[in-house]
């Protein structure tokens, strides 16, 4: 499978064990089209650019908690179910410059107060672009809640080729 070995506590491995950047690494350069998180730690935050490169991600937790960076050529799919006030499937938040091209989202995602298809909120100051991204999950939140972002305090708002499917 795409981690190259058996997830056992016979072998020293758990599921704690696992850390998303180095997966993302390693299917860079193997021929892998998907990959399925069961349960996994979010990616405290990205400040560069990831490629998905057509990937499709299976997850049941945001990919990252704090976005300030690029994330292109990726799909979201799976059932997110986040208990904190701000949540997406993407990211929970953007707190500097982000950009999103090409990314679709299949996963169902139920939040708390600030529910976004791709991200939850949007700090003040920052810029964030969507470029040809597409919502095609049902979000599900307490209060401001979007297809692409559940809140924006940002000072810029981008919005390019982009569709929301989902309720």
């Amino acid at each position: 499978h795409v981690l190259g070995g058996t997830i056992s506590p016979l072998q020293g491995k758990s599921p704690d064990d696992l850390k998303i950047k180095e997966l993302l690494k390693r299917i860079a350069n193997e021929d892998v089209k998907d990959i399925f998180i069961k349960r996994a730690k979010i990616i405290s935050s990205i400040r560069r650019t990831l490629d998905g490169k057509g990937y499709t991600i299976t997850t049941s937790v945001p990919l990252f908690n704090d976005m300030n960076g690029t994330v292109r050529n990726l799909t979201v799919n799976g059932d997110i179910v986040v208990k904190g006030t701000n949540s997406g499937a993407v990211s929970v938040q953007t707190t500097g410059n982000a950009r999103f091209e090409n990314i679709t989202v299949n996963a169902n995602l139920s939040g708390g107060e600030i529910t976004g298809g791709i991200v939850g909120y949007g700090y003040s100051g920052a810029k964030i672009s969507f470029f040809r991204c597409i919502n095609n999950g049902e979000i599900e939140g307490t209060s401001h809640t979007g297809g692409l972002i559940g809140y924006i305090a940002s000072t810029i708002l981008i919005v390019d080729e982009c569709v929301n499917n989902g309720n």
